[in-house]
């Protein structure tokens, strides 16, 4: 079964809110206006919003502000000429529920025809007109188009274009003229014949630009998966011959300074591309700084595990059906990396992304199949499909029709909606809309005789309520509260297609299937299904949903489905609204105590509570299932919420797999909770959970539990209790530099050229390959991309700008570094030394300043703070003393 049988293009408006109410019958006739349920008064007010009323209809009501029209600015260079005359002669048709009225219905036959020919010249030269071209959709594109149009989240709101068992399958693998899905339901439009793929890619990528109302939000794709789904939602335009098999790889070349293999280079532009038999020799390409992406199919005879290996000069990495299995990647000497990954036989799809910056270059693959030997991976096992995408018929834009066309488009009153050519919306010009309830029977909510007004596309049952709805008695006066504001938001976004609330939305049983982990890992629908929105206000604080709805943050990334991101104006105000809504309690907060962090850290460990069985911590895995980094809970979860979840988790209603750690148990009293942890604060389950708090309130700082398998990465500086000490070369300072790892799991690179902290950061400290490996010597930096960079200069500074003389350094009683340098007459002993407190673990920067005191004191200041250092006789020397804490 290639598609599904019964798509859902029911509107979530529909779905999210009758579904909590008694639906109304609706092929039984319904009067011009009745009384509304609360649900139904929210759909009314959401079409009235979604329709643009107030775009023609003047109104100041908050309640219906419009939401904004897609812009028409380039719409030339997006959509073909051919698409837009289907558009515009049938809005309706072509994508059935739409908001676009049809404005030239009121026309007659003669005059609609020479609309439509106007309006399309005038359109396509907004940046067009766009042609089609005849191209070759690539097998591997189609393959990662089909997984994220039905992974990432577009099912929660379109149409499946396939059966869920069948992605499952490579598209080879059906039989020919099964290969290229149709296209199913109307509520994509018809793109195959209304855009390229270029254009589709760009829209895909950014789609706020073009339609900012957020109903079509971002879902973050790179441009090599923009490109990918494009071409896949473009497949109509494949021709008969379908899918074509050829022997060998297909290649890609870039050019550019990269540091990493990534398939596609994160969207740099391809210089050249065609097909090879085998990897013996590269392409054609320019001496360094360049990288070559080679992918195809593998065809495997039997089911079993399958071991591959790249040797290259500099990085490599291997994907096969979207895995990493070989990591070969980083600029280094020729070196050689393997993988292994279990294959069912059949057809599987394989990339190698191989870049050389510097110096030599080399790449090779080998394999070993189940009982044989390492070999070269034969060429008769590696093929690529492609297809033919055929191209359209040119089009000739009319300078007099364009003109015309603009005069069309301003009369039809298309810019009360949509802004073109560098002009704004226009300001409402008919009756108000709080004037028009009473005039039902005429214009464009009247069933019949319309007139001159627009053909909206609502249904009989959604006129009515919209015509209720404008009758209520002061609706559009009367100001929304949260709770109301918080529902109509989440209506008109949809949100609800995927997460439930109240009780009502999330994914029905026949979408929930598309919905899967990225791991091989039984979750369950926690690991699969986005989360539930469930007293969200309660449960997060408001800087992390801001963070997640804002910035894209997330924590789950065993859940294939992404969070969209909708745009600062649509969704700014949700925190704010969950946090009144759900009203969540205030945190108490206790004094930190390192004790109860201590216990804390037992506690998650192997021999306490067993929190590491299957959660991370600080990005280094569990011993099982890989749930939800703890290292993140205290930025992201209130503490009420979190002492609800130890304490009792059936109680928060979640679906969860956390168990219930406490014992019954009876006593004097009558029945107790007991921990089986009984030699950590007394077995007192209410302390213990303060403990798990206050440790987890450290963030990428905690040290890690034990019992937790932290894996042997060659060249991995692991932290096991004293500080470790590295000498690097620090990208983009200096080739004498120092990293310093402490085991509070805050550290710092020093710069001994300039007597400076360079860096300060959480968490992993580093991994030193580009130091020790091969042809070592690579410019190092911090492993997090949030690494604070300490200000330009050293600690001290006065205003004879006087630069600092490396003299040397020191480990003291706990092994940590002292660095001591020459400042004028000074001598300078500077320290940075770790301070654990409730944010996290922070440096204390520490410096004692000696000159002699035969001489004047020193004038020098703290950088930091401006603070003048005081300087006091200590027999033949003059000292002064500094010290202030530095957070990253």
């Amino acid at each position: 079964m290639r598609t599904e049988t019964k798509p859902n293009v029911l509107s979530l408006a529909a779905m999210a809110l009758l579904g909590a109410c008694a639906r109304v019958d609706s092929s039984a006739p319904l009067p011009q206006t009745r009384v509304l349920t609360c649900e139904e008064a929210l759909e009314a007010e959401i079409l009235v919003a979604r329709q643009r009323c107030a775009a023609c209809h003047a109104s100041e009501s908050s309640r219906v502000t419009p939401e904004p029209a897609p812009s028409l600015e380039t719409i030339g260079a997006r959509r073909t000429p051919e698409g837009l005359r289907r558009w515009l002669d049938d809005p309706h048709a072509v994508k059935p529920g739409t908001a676009m009225p049809d404005l030239l219905a009121k026309l007659d036959k003669q005059e609609r025809e020479r609309a439509l020919d106007e309006l399309v010249h005038y359109l396509a030269a907004q940046g067009g007109p766009l042609v089609q071209v005849e191209r070759q959709a690539e097998l591997s594109e189609l393959e990662l188009g089909r997984r994220l149009y039905h992974e990432v989240g577009c099912v929660a709101c379109h149409a499946p274009q396939e059966d869920a068992e069948d992605l499952a399958r490579p598209l080879m693998s059906f039989p020919a003229d099964e290969r290229i899905a149709p296209q199913v339901s109307a509520d994509l439009g018809n793109p195959a014949f209304d855009t390229e793929v270029e254009p589709l890619a760009k829209f895909l990528e950014a789609p706020l630009a073009v339609r900012p109302s957020g109903r079509m939000p971002s879902l973050a794709l790179e441009s090599e998966e923009a490109r990918a789904l494009a071409t896949y939602l473009l497949r109509g335009r494949i021709g008969e011959e379908g899918l074509v098999e050829t022997p060998g790889w297909r290649w890609r070349y870039y050019e550019g300074n990269f540091q990493h293999a990534t398939p596609g280079f994160d969207g740099a532009k391809v210089v050249a591309e065609g097909r090879l038999e085998s990897l013996d020799e590269l392409p054609p390409h320019r001496p360094d700084h360049f990288g070559f992406e080679y992918s195809g199919q593998i065809h495997v005879e039997e089911t079993g595990t399958y071991t591959f290996w790249t040797r290259s000069d500099d990085g490599s990495v291997l994907h096969v059906d979207g895995r990493k299995v070989v990591d070969n990647d980083g600029d280094h000497a020729p070196q050689e990396r393997s993988g292994e990954v279990r294959l069912e036989a059949g057809s599987h799809e394989i990339t190698v992304a191989f870049y050389e910056n510097a110096g030599g270059e080399e790449l090779s693959l080998h394999w070993k199949r189940p009982g044989g030997e390492k070999e070269p991976l034969p060429q008769r096992f590696l093929s690529h499909g492609s297809a033919r995408m055929r191209g359209g018929a040119a089009f000739k834009l009319d300078a007099r029709k364009v003109a015309s066309g603009r005069e069309r488009f301003a009369e039809l009153g298309c810019a009360a909606c949509h802004t073109i050519e560098g002009r704004g919306i226009a300001a409402p010009k008919e009756q108000e809309l709080a004037e028009i309830a009473g005039k039902i029977g005429s214009g464009c909510l009247a069933d019949d005789g319309r007139g001159s007004a627009p053909r909206l596309a609502l249904d009989e049952r959604e006129r009515t309520l919209v015509r209720s709805w404008l009758t209520i008695p002061n609706v559009l006066e009367r100001p929304r509260s949260d709770n109301e504001e918080l529902d109509a938001t989440l209506a008109r976004l949809d949100c609800r297609a995927c997460h439930r609330r109240d009780g009502v939305g999330g994914p029905d049983a026949q979408r929930a299937r598309y919905f899967r982990e990225t791991v091989e890992a039984d979750l369950g629908n926690e690991g699969r299904l986005p989360p539930l929105l469930e007293g969200v206000g309660r449960k997060l604080h408001e800087d992390w949903m801001a963070r997640v709805l804002l910035d894209g943050a997330r924590v789950r990334p065993y859940v294939a489905a992404r969070m969209p991101l909708y745009g600062t104006t649509n969704v700014a105000s949700l925190p704010k609204l969950f946090a009144s809504v759900d009203a969540p309690e205030a945190s108490a907060t206790s004094p930190f105590d390192p004790d109860l962090v201590e216990a804390g850290r037992k506690l998650a460990g192997k021999k306490g509570l067993g929190c590491i069985q299957c959660h991370r911590f600080n990005g280094v895995e569990s011993l099982g299932i890989p749930a939800v980094d703890l290292a993140t809970v205290r930025e992201r979860v209130r503490g009420p919420w979190f002492r609800q979840l130890l304490s009792d988790p059936k109680s928060l209603g979640l679906n969860t797999r956390m168990p219930e750690m406490w014992q019954r148990v009876d006593t004097a009293n009558g029945m107790s909770l007991r921990s089986p942890v009984a030699d950590v604060l007394d077995g007192d389950p209410q302390r213990q959970i303060d403990a798990l708090w206050q440790y987890l309130s450290l963030g990428v700082a905690m040290p890690l539990p034990d019992g937790l398998l932290v894996p042997e990465r060659e060249y991995e500086l692991v932290l096991a209790g004293e500080p470790e000490l590295c000498a690097v070369f620090l990208r983009g300072h200096t080739p004498r530099g120092l990293m310093v790892g402490l085991p509070e799991q805050v550290h710092y690179a020093w710069d001994f050229e300039h007597s400076r902290a360079v860096w300060m950061w959480r968490g992993r400290f580093f991994n030193a390959g580009g130091t020790w490996n091969g042809r070592a010597g690579g410019l190092e930096r911090p492993p997090t991309n949030d690494a604070y960079e300490f200000p330009a200069g050293g600690a001290l500074e006065s205003d004879t700008k006087l630069a600092p003389k490396a003299l040397g350094w020191k480990l003291d009683a706990a092994k940590r570094p002292v660095f001591r340098y020459a400042l004028g007459g000074a001598t300078v002993e500077e320290t940075l030394q770790p301070k654990l407190t409730a944010e996290g673990a922070l440096l204390v920067r520490s410096v004692v300043v000696r000159s002699p005191a035969s001489g004047p004191a020193p004038v020098l200041r703290v950088a930091a703070t401006q603070e003048q250092l005081e300087f006091q006789r200590e027999g033949v020397e003059l000292v002064a003393r500094a010290d202030w804490e530095v957070k990253p």
